[in-house]
């Protein structure tokens, strides 16, 4: 099976409906690592398990990133769409107003990385199992 943006496509198209973990396991089936995410834009970067790239542009409207870190606005923002209370789009939103400017999602050690402006600004999140 060929790394490429259609997969992509394919894997976030079979997702819809599904939690994150439900989407973090269709992408660890085409052989996704790891992807990231520049929240201001919705740039996603996925890097396959040989090391392959794969750059797609943004394809929802374009948020401001907070200057200033707030950790319990992150917590606050990963609960409410952990719950279903919130859309992606909604959830983007809402971390880059708490501080978010890109989060990395490592799918082999199944945490993400949700990183500040400034390099100590960070919050690690465990990916639940699927089920």
């Amino acid at each position: 099976m060929d790394f490429n943006e259609e997969l992509i496509h394919q894997a976030e198209k079979e997702s819809q409906g599904l939690s994150y973990p439900g989407y973090v396991e269709k992408l660890k089936e085409i052989g996704v690592a790891n992807y990231e995410v520049r929240v201001k834009n919705h740039n996603r970067k996925f890097t396959s398990s040989s090391g392959q790239e794969i750059l797609l542009s943004g394809d929802l409207p374009e948020v401001v990133c907070a200057d200033e870190f707030d950790l319990g606005a992150v917590k606050a923002a990963l609960g409410r769409t952990q719950q279903g209370l919130t859309d992606y789009p909604t959830f983007l939103a809402e971390i880059a107003a708490a501080g978010v400017h890109n989060y990395l999602a490592d799918l082999g050690a199944m945490k993400v990385l949700y990183m500040g402006r400034n390099g100590g600004d960070l919050y690690t999140e465990i990916i639940p199992a699927a089920g």
